[in-house]
């Protein structure tokens, strides 16, 4: 070989091998972004899940515990049933952005079975058992509270079943 070859052969090496060195390195730059691409959109769908499923048992508790309360004025009465009214609205909601953010079937199932607990009226099986246990002297506003905490404790079950499935399903969009 010519020895003025020489100098047109190397450069030509050094070309080809700094065009592989430049590919190869855009090629993992480009994996190391979308990575992090990836891991940016988990964040965000677990910080989305954490905000709907907190506002909506928030709702959930405050349409809850209004019912709680007891009004001392006629006024108060008033005031308290528009604030249900809103509660309620904004509960159903609340549950659709919850249906929006789930992957989970079962977390969907929970999040209505908490929304039938919270607006369902007592059952007369209710009514009746409360009223078995009441002495005949017991006033009726007794019983109502007797009826409210029947209720209360199914909602409590069904809203602590949407929380476990609720954190379940955070924890594994943030794997």
């Amino acid at each position: 070989m010519d020895a003025r070859w020489m100098p047109i052969l190397a450069a030509t090496v050094g070309v080809l091998g700094g065009v592989g060195g430049a590919l190869v390195g855009g090629f993992v730059a480009n994996q190391g972004q979308e990575e992090g691409f990836k891991r940016q959109r988990a964040a965000a769908k677990q910080d989305l899940r954490i905000e709907a499923y907190a506002d909506y048992l928030g709702t959930a508790e405050g349409f809850v515990v209004s019912y709680a309360v007891q009004p001392s004025t006629e006024a108060e009465e008033r005031a308290l049933e528009a604030e249900r009214r809103a509660l309620f609205l904004e509960l159903f909601v609340s549950r659709a952005r919850v249906f929006l953010v789930y992957e989970d079937a079962a977390v969907e199932k929970a999040a209505t079975a908490v929304t039938a607990e919270v607006i369902s009226e007592p059952t007369d099986e209710e009514r009746q058992a409360c009223a078995d246990e009441e002495i005949a002297e017991t006033p009726e506003s007794e019983s109502d509270v007797c009826v409210l905490n029947e209720q209360l404790a199914d909602y409590e079950t069904a809203g602590n079943e949407f929380l476990r499935l609720a954190r379940q399903e955070i924890a594994e969009t943030a794997e």
